[in-house]
């Protein structure tokens, strides 16, 4: 005795292509949307707070304005607990300072990348050092923290848009 099943698979290939372009595509980009923003969090709170080692560095605030204005510009959720200083005609610091110098490009085929970046002058300062100034390494912080979880983090967005009915 046997059972024989023949499946034709054109249709369910042509729906999944269909997927993969429209709400697949859309989902992945979700997915390394929230990998950045987390990237750009990481690195502003190391900026801020001086975290796992890092020194805190904010003078102006300028720098941590560069990372806040490059997310915004890629359409990335940039850390809203943070707000640039700058300062005031009388010299004085102040919240809520200038939103930096950075810039955000979305490319989206033939791979999804998002770069967000840092045009402040003396950020590569900040990140390296100098003779008389020890690094921040909070952007390598910050990519080091993230990486580990960004591979589950875009497949977390697919799946939850695979999921969804309609």
């Amino acid at each position: 005795m046997a059972v024989k099943v023949i499946a034709k698979t054109g249709p369910l290939q042509e729906d999944l292509r269909r997927w993969l372009k429209g709400t697949g595509a859309k989902a992945a980009l979700e997915g390394v949307r929230s990998v950045a923003a987390e990237v750009v969090r990481e690195t502003t709170e190391g900026i801020a707070k001086g975290l796992d080692g890092t020194p805190k560095r904010l003078d102006t605030g300028e720098y941590l304005g560069g990372w806040i204005a490059g997310a915004r510009e890629a359409k990335v959720p940039a850390p809203r607990n943070l707000k640039p200083r700058q300062r005031d005609s009388k010299g004085r610091f102040t919240l809520g300072g200038p939103t930096g110098k950075g810039f955000g490009r979305v490319q989206k085929a033939p791979v999804i990348q998002i770069t967000i970046g840092n045009e402040v002058e003396h950020a590569g300062l900040v990140e390296y050092g100098t003779s008389r100034m020890a690094p921040g390494n909070h952007l390598a912080r910050a990519i080091a923290v993230v990486s580990p979880q960004a591979g589950q983090m875009i497949r977390e967005e697919i799946a939850a848009a695979w999921t969804l009915k309609g």
